[in-house]
């Protein structure tokens, strides 16, 4: 998890990086990684970027069967 939420901070644009796991070990999705960008631009472009392209490959495809993704807007 530490090692993983290190390769996102380092994707331009990412503000912060929140990660948890779950406490039921037989829960369906174990790990959150939650990823604020500094503006709509660094998300579009997150996905492009090798840090996170080596997170996926490195981190997260050898550990998660499934997944998902949801964008969010920051609300006021």
């Amino acid at each position: 998890m530490a090692e993983g939420k290190e390769l996102l901070l380092q994707v331009s644009g990412v503000r912060e990086v929140f990660t948890s796991e779950a406490v039921e070990e037989n829960s369906k999705c174990r790990f959150c990684w939650s990823v604020s960008f500094t503006h709509k631009a660094a998300l579009e472009s997150f996905r492009a970027d090798n840090n996170f392209d080596t997170f996926l490959k490195k981190q997260f495809k050898p550990n998660a069967s499934d997944f998902i993704s949801i964008d969010y807007l920051e609300s006021a």
